[in-house]
């Protein structure tokens, strides 16, 4: 039950035990007005109440029952004002009671009062004790502060005890009390009134004191509920128990005493060690609650520390995936995937190797660690690429290891082949130690799981960018370069001889213009046929790349026409060049399919910028009017213009 809804019973609780009290006090006045014994003593053979009792009850029962009104607005103000009333008259009532007893006058004011009613009893001393301290209660209980709750508790505990006292005493026998006042006890219906009574009060608040602890689901509260019915009900057995043997002869009075302390003792210890067993087993089950509440968090913090470091590792690929895509060259791609490897994989010595051309050999491209493999190796030597699968190794001694691997061998690594489309690009390989430190941290024994899992990740990222760098690689040569022959093609020629012109009008040198054509190239066509014509092109294409320096530029400008671009070259130069060109190209032995192509030669015309044309349009025309003069002329010459 949760404590709102058991707050509410002993709320209800509270009401049922006023109504009770004050239909109680009604009973007892309807039995003394209508004269009906059985009313007069609620119970047929017991003595009657006092009609001053009576009142008494049916005071304090009302108070009690308003006490629990309500809000605090206007009706529920005016029902505590009553119910504060009605605990005055009790209390007056209790200690007139009390003051008559004292004074020897304890019938008067019973006969004052209920003249008419003859035979009226006078409230004894006990009740008159009774009714003053719960009148006081339910008074304190008007004033809602923490001290007069507490306050209120307390003298509805004494009332229970007093109660407790008259009860036990009538099962013993006991009918008279001599003391300092001598007087008989309550009738033991009027103590069984008083102890509902106190209940109510003590229930009025459930939220303190007593009740608090008692309907707790503490350890506390669990122990006072064993301990509080069990203390009472043995010790009045035992009681009952030694008061019969010495009435019964057994042993005199001061035995019986002796024997009682004893026995009370033995079972207040056995009590005592009940409840001690049982907090004790309270103790252990709550320390081990709180290990596994330790191990639970414990455990939670370990799943966030590793959901942070997913979470790192992630915003980290993130930033790679981006600067892989954004780079331009392999070169930038090498250094992005050291400086990431480096955080990824900080206890992780490893290298990037890649397949160079013509794809036999895979030379090391980036390194990082404390104990870097860099040596090249046949794609061959490695499982991964062999398998095309992540190989994995945490024992080198007892695993299959790969051929590449160099002395001093790791522990263990792993080999992730970088695979686009099906097609060998790499390997990322990742070591375990050779055991020992790496930077300030002992390197853990194995790779994890979640290495391994990111490791992966970056192998396809780098399988990625090098594949898409090798698209636009292939992409660009196919847009610049003429398929057949290897040499740029006419656009490309066009935007180069355009900047190389700007460029040397702004530096001063000049710029010289060879255009060049095969001679007969349409008579090889059609006596050998169009596969004759393209090896020799391609022939020539090969001739002309091989004959340049690195600053010139080939270009394929349609047919059997090629154009050379010739930075910082002045006339002369351009001339000797062209005549080498025309010369060498007589002397090769051209062949297709084992027919030789023979008198295969060149034309060539010869221009030279600003002389010639200072623009595209204009250094070009010139080069092509050199290049007709020279065919014009009989071939396999080199013409200039003029």
């Amino acid at each position: 039950m949760n404590v709102g809804s058991w707050s509410s019973t002993l709320r209800t609780v509270c009401r049922t035990a006023g109504a009770a009290v004050a239909v109680a006090g009604c009973l007892v006045l309807a039995g003394w007005i209508l004269d009906t014994p059985a009313l007069k003593s609620l119970f047929p053979g017991m003595a009657a109440i006092p009609p001053l009792a009576a009142w008494g009850f049916l005071f304090a029962g009302a108070s009690l029952w308003l006490s629990q009104s309500g809000p605090r607005d206007s009706a529920g103000r005016h029902a505590r004002l009553v119910a504060f009333a009605a605990a005055t008259l009790v209390v007056l009532i209790g200690a007139l009671t009390l003051l008559a007893s004292i004074v020897g006058r304890g019938s008067a004011i019973d006969r004052l009062l209920f003249r008419g009613m003859l035979g009226a009893g006078r409230i004894t001393s006990d009740a008159g004790l009774s009714l003053f301290l719960l009148g006081c209660a339910l008074m304190l209980l008007e004033e809602d502060r923490r001290g007069n709750a507490r306050l209120a508790e307390f003298l509805a505990l004494m009332t229970a005890a007093v109660t407790l006292l008259v009860l036990t005493a009538y099962f013993y026998g006991v009918r008279v009390f001599h003391g300092a006042i001598s007087d008989v006890l309550m009738p033991p219906q009027t103590a069984l009134v008083f102890a509902v009574l106190s209940a109510g009060i003590l229930c009025a608040r459930p939220s303190r004191g007593v009740v608090e602890i008692l309907s707790s689901e503490s350890a506390g509260g669990s122990i006072a509920r064993r301990l509080a019915p069990s203390a009472v009900g043995v010790l009045l057995l035992v009681g009952l128990a030694a008061l019969a043997g010495q009435r019964s002869g057994l042993y005199d009075a001061p035995f019986g005493f002796s024997l009682l302390v004893v026995v009370s003792a033995v079972i207040i210890v056995v009590l005592v060690w009940w409840s001690a067993r049982s907090l004790t087993h309270a103790e252990s089950g709550r320390r081990q609650a709180e290990e596994d509440l330790r191990e639970a968090n414990s455990q939670l913090a370990g799943w966030v520390g590793e959901l942070e470091q997913r979470d790192s590792e992630i915003n980290r690929l993130g930033e790679v995936g981006n600067l892989l895509q954004s780079c331009v060259t392999p070169h930038e791609v090498y250094r992005v995937v050291a400086t990431a490897a480096e955080l990824l994989f900080p206890a992780r010595p490893g290298a990037l190797y890649v397949l160079a051309p013509p794809g036999d050999l895979l030379d090391t491209v980036a390194v990082w660690g404390e104990h870097p493999p860099s040596v090249a190796f046949r794609p061959e030597e490695c499982w991964a690429l062999r398998r095309g699968r992540p190989h994995v190794v945490d024992d080198t001694g007892a695993g299959l290891a790969c051929a590449h691997l160099t002395e001093p061998l790791p522990d263990g690594y792993m080999c992730v082949p970088i695979l686009a489309q099906g097609t060998a690009l790499g390997v990322l390989h990742l070591r375990i130690g050779p055991r020992g430190r790496i930077g300030h941290d002992e390197s853990p024994g194995r790779l994890l799981e979640s290495e391994q899992r990111l490791a992966e990740t970056v192998a396809d990222q780098v399988a990625l960018a090098l594949a898409n760098l090798r698209l636009r690689e292939t992409l660009r040569t196919q847009s610049i370069r003429d398929p057949l022959t290897g040499v740029f093609n006419r656009r490309y020629m066009e935007e180069s001889l355009d900047r190389e012109l700007r460029r040397a009008a702004r530096r001063g040198y000049p710029v010289s213009v060879i255009t060049l054509d095969v001679d007969h190239f349409t008579r090889v066509n059609e006596t050998a046929g169009r596969d004759a014509g393209d090896a020799l092109l391609r022939v020539l294409g090969e001739f002309l790349r091989s004959r340049i320096r690195k600053e010139d530029i080939a270009c394929r400008f349609g047919g059997g026409e090629f154009t050379l671009i010739l930075p910082e070259a002045p006339l002369d130069v351009a001339c000797q060049r062209a005549e080498a060109l025309r010369d060498g190209f007589k002397r090769l032995d051209v062949s297709h399919h084992g027919q030789p192509l023979k008198d295969a030669s060149l034309s060539l015309g010869v221009a030279v910028a600003p002389q010639h044309g200072a623009t595209t349009e204009a250094l070009l025309r010139s080069a092509g009017e050199a290049l007709r003069r020279a065919k014009t002329g009989g071939r396999d010459r080199v013409m200039t213009a003029a």
